[in-house]
């Protein structure tokens, strides 16, 4: 390699030198040396083929050195330098230069802090004869144990991957810390362990379903490959998803958009482009607004001045109000009194009551319904509403019928407090009643008041009111629900401190109340051959059979019998609950004994402790499994019937059925196949036998066929679960279950 003294004056080429940091003077001559050397071989032509000359090169861009590696670098920031000075290194033909030479490049592109390391703790003077690569690993191994080693396996074990970062981006991160804490390099090693990050790390669980399933043989490369094809095919399907979904979505903003438009050109009340209407009366076109016909006009919305409601901000536009129908005997409207002192009074103790009740009752407006929660009041001789309900409802005051010649008074006959914004003629429902009648909205009312009329019209009250009940009329807690054809009202529901002594409503009015606790109670009366304890059965009670044709148990074509001739010794101290267990079987039904008759097929006697105490009995018909041709019906897993679940529901309610496979006949040229021996006799099952792979098949299909038309239901082999919205139509969804 020529010196730039060598070189001719053809080939000189300015000093581009660099002298980094504090370095000698021969430092300073290698670093002079290399790029003289660099500049010479910018200055040689090279041959691309023979169509090349030398008049048509560019120049080719100088290698850019690599920065000065300083002492507070982290380890991932020196293995990036140490990339980078390597790929300088070889584009300066750095190993063919002399060991004195090396030695002087390397310390040039060394901070001081890292020199003096080198000398004072790594013990590599200046003149050392090592090879430079050693001394770059010395540096490595310095640069990695200033972290703690089980500092660095912590990272790379919590190293997951986070929110919209990419596979191969996780995958960068997760080599980069495999590096960090080196990893085993012995035979697939490495990649067993990366595997396993990456099983833990991804955040998609169908791809990680995706790795668990694949075989243990499946290489690194294996797992990326199927991570980086599930990232694609689930951006594609989304894109694919937002390019379906456009055509509706821009149809429906054009169509927005257009109308937005044509607003803008016609004005906010339809006037023609560049002119004006009042805002005050919204008359077209604009005039002074001392001759406004709204200049001394309050407002009904927002109850300030100057200006008619149809042009008022504070609400946006409702259908125009709806016509009362012509009624005969209709109440006179010019006068009514609300009880809205009652209405806030509360208990507050025991002294004064449980607190008041309400009642969701279904208000229908136009186009617009609603539930809204009203007090009974039976000291109101109107029903009304506040303007948060009304607004609740989503009703604009524009669509409300003036109410000017209504004045509400308090009990004690003093005007009342709050001022009427208008009246609505609404439909009301509650349970299987439905009325019409006027619901007035006025201000500063914070619970909804239903009135005395409206409340006999929902039979919430006698019609004899007010007179007094009779006195043998039941006014506790009785309970009368109906079967089949019952039709059950909305209850009377309670603010959270309501008391144990808080009624619920099951039936027709005048309806008897009964309290929350009471309630099973009441269900189990009524439906008392449905509802059941396994205490009944203990008792000598038979189990109940399902209806239906028996249930038969298809054997294969070659199948082969087993039996087993000598019972299984049972612990002594279980010996007596066996017994009582197996006689309580033959009384409800469920099996009987066998006697002297011979059976091809005996099973053994399986007794499992029960976790609050006493023995289950078991019959291990493994034997008969393998023979048997199973009629597979699906059952849902629970976490699919938790999922259709609505987010709205309010009220639940679980069944359980006791012992549902003993409920199922079993046909009686199939009894012989589930004989099973015990230290008391042989027994067979008239019913079908839990074990057997066929019973949850038929059982499952069964339960499904009964309660196939039934909404709002979920069934888990023998859990049921049942939700709605509201009671009336949760009770009602209980009586078709136990029907």
């Amino acid at each position: 390699m020529a010196t730039p003294d060598q070189s001719s004056p053809d080939n000189s080429q300015p000093d581009t030198s660099i002298t980094p940091g504090n370095a000698n003077q021969d430092e300073q001559d290698v670093l002079r040396l290399l790029a003289s050397s660099l500049a010479r071989l910018l200055t040689t032509p090279t041959v691309h083929g023979n169509n090349s000359t030398d008049s048509t090169k560019s120049p080719v861009v100088p290698p850019k050195p690599p920065p000065i590696l300083m002492p507070e670098m982290s380890y991932k920031e020196f293995d990036a330098w140490s990339a980078k000075f390597d790929d300088f290194s070889t584009l300066t033909n750095f190993h063919s230069l002399k060991h004195t030479q090396q030695m002087a490049t390397l310390r040039a592109y060394l901070h001081d802090g890292v020199r003096s390391l080198l000398e004072d703790t790594l013990g590599v003077p200046r003149d050392s004869t090592l090879p430079v690569q050693e001394i770059l690993n010395k540096l490595r191994v310095h640069y990695r144990e200033k972290c703690n080693e089980s500092v660095r396996r912590l990272a790379f074990s919590n190293c997951k991957q986070e929110n919209g970062e990419s596979v191969n981006a996780f995958y960068e991160r997760l080599s980069q810390l495999t590096r960090e804490v080196e990893l085993c390099t012995g035979l697939n090693c490495r990649d067993t362990q990366v595997k396993h990050q990456l099983i833990i790390g991804l955040r998609d669980v169908e791809t990680v379903r995706q790795l668990l399933q694949t075989s243990s043989s499946a290489t690194l490369e294996d797992f990326l490959s199927i991570a980086r094809a599930r990232e694609t095919a689930r951006g594609t399907t989304d894109a694919i998803r937002r390019g379906l979904n456009q055509p509706t979505s821009g149809m429906a903003c054009a169509v927005s958009t257009y109308k937005k438009m044509q607003r803008t050109e016609r004005g906010p009340t339809g006037t023609p482009p560049g002119n004006e209407a009042c805002p005050g009366c919204g008359v077209f076109p604009k005039h002074p607004r001392k001759t406004c016909p709204a200049l001394t006009h309050v407002c009904r919305i927002c109850s300030k001045r100057r200006h008619f409601e149809k042009v008022c901000n504070s609400s946006t536009a409702a259908p125009k109000p709806i016509p009362p129908p012509k009624q005969k005997n209709q109440r006179p409207r010019k006068m009514a009194i609300v009880s809205s002192l009652s209405a806030n009074i509360r208990a507050a103790d025991g002294r004064i009551g449980p607190p008041t009740p309400t009642i969701s009752v279904r208000v229908k407006f136009g186009d617009v319904e609603g539930n809204v929660r009203f007090i009974p009041d039976t000291g109101s001789d109107t029903t009304v509403i506040g303007c948060q309900h009304m607004k609740d409802l989503g009703i604009s005051a524009r669509s409300l019928n003036p109410a000017k010649d209504l004045a509400l008074r308090n009990p004690d006959h003093t005007a009342f407090q709050g001022r009427t914004i208008g009246s609505m003629y609404a439909t009301m429902s509650f349970g299987d009643t439905t009325i019409d009648g006027w619901i007035n909205v006025v201000t500063h009312l914070p619970r909804p008041l239903l009135s005395w009329w409206h409340s006999m019209q929902l039979r919430l009250i006698p019609s004899s009111y007010p007179a007094q009940l009779p006195r043998d009329q039941p006014i506790g807690n009785a309970c009368r629900l109906q079967r089949d054809d019952d039709s059950v009202p909305q209850p009377v529901t309670h603010s959270p401190t309501t008391t144990a002594h808080s009624s619920l409503p099951l039936s027709h009015a005048p309806p008897p109340s009964t309290t929350v606790a009471d309630l099973p109670d009441c269900i189990k009366k009524t439906w008392p051959d449905v509802l059941r304890h396994k205490e009944d059965l203990r008792s000598g009670e038979a189990l109940r059979e399902m209806t239906g044709r028996p249930m038969e148990i298809h054997l294969k074509p070659d199948a082969k019998p087993f039996a087993l001739h000598t019972a299984r010794r049972i612990p002594h101290a279980w010996q007596d609950d066996v017994k009582k267990e197996l006689d309580a079987m033959v009384h409800q039904g469920i099996i009987e004994p066998v006697g002297d008759a011979p059976s091809v097929w005996c099973h053994p006697l399986v007794a499992v402790p029960k976790p609050k105490g006493g023995v289950r009995i078991t019959v291990d018909t493994s034997k008969l499994n393998s023979q048997v041709l199973r009629p597979t019906h699906p059952s849902p897993t629970p976490s699919e019937a938790i999922s259709r679940i609505d987010r709205k529901a309010k009220y639940f309610s679980t069944f359980d059925a006791i012992q549902g496979y003993w409920q199922i006949p079993l046909a009686q040229r199939d009894r012989h196949l589930t004989t099973f021996i015990t230290p008391y006799g042989r027994y067979m099952f008239r019913r079908g036998p839990m074990g057997l792979c066929s019973t949850g098949d038929e059982y499952n299909r069964r339960g499904d066929e009964a309660l196939a038309d039934i909404p709002n239901l979920a069934k888990v082999v023998d859990d049921i679960i049942i939700w709605d919205s509201d009671y009336g139509t949760h009770l009602r969804r209980i009586s078709e279950v136990l029907n």
